[in-house]
């Protein structure tokens, strides 16, 4: 351990005098004691010293542009807020829906806006003519923003606008009802300013033409059921759209269920529960509920490889090492509203493919 010099309070002071109209972080008065004295002070001994002398100092230990871009992001998340509560004001939300048994319900999820690949949507709904509901969550995405963006038409807002509409009516036209939950969809731009953006007026611009876009579809189609919640419940079946991976299947599902199980009063849904229906992971498959008499599902996706696979995140999570896959999932509910497990199952349609769009990707 080297020892102090006598001369360290000193420079210490000398610093932040000298630095006054940066309100400078430590790393910075560090910075400037090696620069013109030579030596290098350690972070804790010099938050000692400014304790010690009361200078006038960086309390947060944050620069002003990183205190200022926080201040930002705090007032950027509440007009978030203030927006998705307008979107969804006088709406239905309770999160058991409504509905007469026995019935076919079907787990549709993952449209992702600009990416949707109608061919899919149009192969489930001609498979499963008797089914009533069709459960999803956040149609709209923020995905108009991937890399693939150089090769839209002309203005992404407008283009996710007329694919999220072809898409609901699409269902209406079959006859089937439409119910739209919450997911992780609308909070992308949140994680985009965290992580991968400076740029916080360029993300409140696409929450803004996000919940816009939200609040047309609701004036626009009025048949569509829109629920503010991450979990809906039909029957004994739930279906959700939690920002939740596993490598394996059924591992997530078992975990929501769980969840779902103990959160059962705050989230207002009602036991039992027979099924869980995953719509995030764009994964096909079943498997048992681990530790009851129960079924989990996930559903797949109803869109092309979107921007995803590009991110660095990717390489990293539980989610890379499956290829993506487009199905969706279909319940057959009893008269008493439990889940027939012999005709219910998740149905695999293909594997998923870059949009057409995006031919020059295959060559790279």
């Amino acid at each position: 351990m080297s020892k102090a010099n006598p001369n360290w309070t000193k420079w210490v002071k000398e610093a932040y005098n000298k630095l006054a109209d940066q309100e400078p972080t430590i790393p910075q008065v560090r910075d400037f004691i090696k620069q013109h004295h030579g030596e290098r002070i350690s972070t804790s001994r010099i938050s000692e010293i400014a304790q010690e002398t009361n200078v006038k100092r960086n309390a947060s230990n944050q620069c002003p542009e990183t205190r200022e871009r926080k201040r930002e992001f705090t007032s950027t998340v509440e007009e978030h807020n203030r927006l998705l509560a307008d979107a969804y004001r006088g709406i239905v939300t309770n999160p058991v829906v409504r509905s007469k048994f026995p019935c076919e319900v079907l787990g549709g999820d993952d449209p992702h806006g600009v990416y949707w690949n109608r061919n899919i949507t149009e192969t489930m709904l001609k498979r499963e003519p008797r089914a009533k509901l069709v459960i999803l969550f956040e149609a709209e995405n923020n995905d108009a923003t991937g890399p693939f963006k150089c090769t839209y038409r002309t203005n992404t807002e407008a283009e996710l606008k007329n694919a999220v509409s072809d898409f609901f009516d699409m269902l209406l036209d079959s006859g089937k009802q439409p119910v739209v939950g919450l997911s992780n969809h609308s909070l992308r731009p949140l994680k985009m300013t965290a992580s991968r953006t400076r740029n916080v007026d360029e993300v409140v611009t696409r929450w803004k033409a996000h919940n816009a876009l939200l609040k047309e579809c609701i004036k626009r189609h009025k048949h569509i059921w829109f629920i503010p919640s991450y979990v809906l419940q039909v029957g004994q079946a739930l279906f959700s759209h939690f920002s939740v991976y596993r490598k394996w299947t059924g591992a997530a599902e078992v975990l929501i269920g769980n969840h779902c199980e103990v959160s059962a009063e705050s989230r207002g849904l009602k036991r039992p529960f027979g099924a869980v229906v995953h719509n995030h992971m764009h994964r096909v498959g079943q498997a048992p509920w681990v530790g009851r008499r129960g079924m989990v599902y996930a559903s797949g996706c109803q869109c092309y490889i979107p921007r995803y696979p590009l991110e660095q995140e990717f390489l990293s999570g539980s989610y890379s090492e499956y290829h993506m896959m487009n199905g969706y999932t279909k319940l057959v509910l009893r008269r008493d509203g439990s889940v027939d497990f012999t005709e219910s199952r998740s149905i695999f349609l293909q594997w998923a493919d870059l949009p057409p769009w995006a031919e020059k990707w295959r060559q790279l």
